[in-house]
């Protein structure tokens, strides 16, 4: 094998499974070392003789007269009484079977000719005793067919000729009476021999469906810590549209009391809670009640055992919803909201309590166009299924216009400067900034000597 870094081995095995029936009934025929009969096949064989003997101990006085019947006709004992056990006594079916399998009576022609002996037997015995072995006795259970010539006129047929004919006879293989389970084997081995071809390219198709199925499990492998389209190899081979279908729920806050939304949340079990609120041109989130800000939520699902992320959709540096949703950016934080409603119940949080006063619609329409399911939930607990196709406001429409037009004017200076109002400047407002957990900001200092 060479030495392999980084990428992955495809290995097709084709194996034969151990306990299927078909394999147990070939080996009932042959031994799969050797390929000879097997020991399962005797036993067969000879069980099957020693009640053939009985059957026909019970049954000999019964179809006497119509056994004797078959042999004036010139059919043979031992083909006679199979052909009669075969057809239940019935000596007109028997005869018909036994003409059917190709069983011939024989003809005083050939009873004279077996009495005859000549120059011609001679030379027969002379030559099959040179040309081929002994031929061994009969299998126990089988019936043997005469190799004798069929009668011929013999004006017609040369000696010569009918040497030829007898020895070709004499070649041909002994019929042997196979059971149930070896007919059976065989009739299955004759199908798969006579299955239609498979189309190559279907084949290539379905390998690399498998390929495209190992690859997105592999870029699905992440710990929940960070971003799941941090790695270049996720952002390569996942998409929203590539990903199973899941059922995601949108919640919305408004004014709902901590106890009531919590509450909300617990009616459908949700375990997972994104934030995608959108921010302002600082990259902050003002919520109009304390208990909604962020750190306020982030503390209480971390209280009740939820997880809790903020990734904001809409926010002002990336000019409002639509067009926010539209980037790469956007469509990765879909990827992982439906990455985390793969595995637990999940949902991604607005600011209105209704949905369609919120941008959570727009990021229903995506989701749903995608192949999956979102499920509105109202303050009571009840849901609403999200059908995509509703007509957005005008103020989320025009969104990406007004904010571009103000960060003209902030660039410009024309913006009005931004003041606190008396609330943010409150004594209570200044405590729970200062109550805040430290953030460490990772930075680089350049100093010009």
């Amino acid at each position: 094998m060479p030495e392999i870094s980084e990428g992955r081995i495809t290995l097709v095995v084709f194996f034969y499974p151990n306990n299927m029936q078909k394999k147990g009934m070939w080996q009932t025929i042959t031994d799969p070392e050797t390929m000879a009969p097997s020991a399962p096949l005797g036993r067969m064989l000879h069980d099957e003789q020693l009640n053939l003997e009985h059957e026909k101990e019970m049954m000999a006085p019964q179809w006497e007269q119509e056994l004797s019947a078959l042999q004036q006709l010139g059919f043979s004992p031992s083909d006679a009484w199979t052909a009669l056990r075969t057809a239940a006594g019935d000596a007109d079916a028997a005869a018909e079977l036994l003409l059917l399998s190709g069983a011939v009576p024989s003809s005083a022609a050939e009873v004279e000719e077996k009495q005859r002996g000549g120059r011609f037997q001679k030379r027969l015995h002379a030559t099959s005793s040179s040309m081929s072995p002994p031929t061994p006795g009969p299998v126990p259970g089988t019936s043997s067919t005469s190799t004798e010539l069929p009668p011929t006129e013999a004006s017609t047929v040369s000696e010569d000729e009918e040497l030829a004919m007898r020895l070709s006879l004499m070649q041909e293989p002994e019929a042997q009476t196979m059971s149930d389970a070896e007919v059976a084997a065989l009739v299955m081995q004759l199908e798969e021999l006579e299955a239609p071809e498979v189309d190559p390219s279907l084949l290539v198709a379905q390998f690399q469906e498998y390929q495209d199925k190992f690859t997105l499990d592999d870029a699905e492998q992440w710990n929940g810590q960070g971003d799941l389209m941090h790695s270049p190899f996720s952002r390569e081979h996942l998409s929203l549209e590539k990903m199973d279908p899941t059922t995601l729920y949108s919640v919305g806050h408004g004014d709902l009391l901590e106890k009531d939304f919590f509450e909300m949340l617990q009616c459908h079990s949700v375990r997972v809670l994104y934030d995608l609120r959108p921010t302002d041109f600082r990259g902050e989130f003002h919520a109009r009640h304390q208990r909604f800000s962020l750190s306020a939520l982030r503390g209480q699902c971390r209280a009740r055992g939820i997880f809790f992320k903020s990734m904001p959709i809409g926010r002002e540096s990336a000019y409002g919803t639509l067009a926010h949703i539209r980037s790469d950016e956007g469509q990765h934080t879909l990827v992982e909201l439906a990455w985390q409603a793969k595995r637990k119940r999940t949902a991604f949080l607005g600011s209105q309590e209704l949905w369609n006063e919120d941008n959570r619609q727009v990021i229903a329409d995506e989701l749903v166009k995608a192949g999956h399911q979102v499920l509105h939930v109202r303050s009571d607990g009840s849901t609403e299924q999200h059908v995509p196709g509703t007509q957005y406001p005008d103020w989320l429409v025009r969104e990406e216009e007004r904010l571009k037009l103000l960060e003209k004017k902030r660039q410009a200076g024309e913006a009005e400067k931004v003041s606190k109002s008396r609330l943010e400047r409150s004594s209570e407002a200044v405590a729970s900034r200062l109550a805040r957990p430290t953030e460490e900001v990772a930075g680089h200092l350049d100093v010009g000597l």
